[in-house]
């Protein structure tokens, strides 16, 4: 079985996942963009595994933003649940 995400890596993955969709952003074009296995893009989207640096770099490029905004995001969102 898999080890739960941390509330951080949870809240990034929530994150993309938002601008995903405020984009209307497809996962064959996340896929085409960045070069992530379509399997893999799915597992990190559905927070079955972490997102590695290297992939939020990519991912965050092919959303159009960068991922220091992402973690920033994320970490605000985990700052609001304490």
């Amino acid at each position: 079985m898999a080890t739960p995400l941390s509330l951080i890596d949870q809240a990034v993955i929530i994150t993309l996942r938002g601008l995903q969709g405020e984009r209307d952003v497809s996962n064959v074009f996340l896929v085409a963009e960045t070069g992530i296995e379509p399997h893999t893009l799915i597992r990190i989207l559905k927070a079955r595994r972490e997102v590695t640096i290297g992939e939020l770099k990519l991912l965050a490029t092919a959303l159009g933003t960068t991922p220091a905004a992402i973690v920033a995001t994320a970490d605000a969102r985990v700052g609001s649940l304490a």
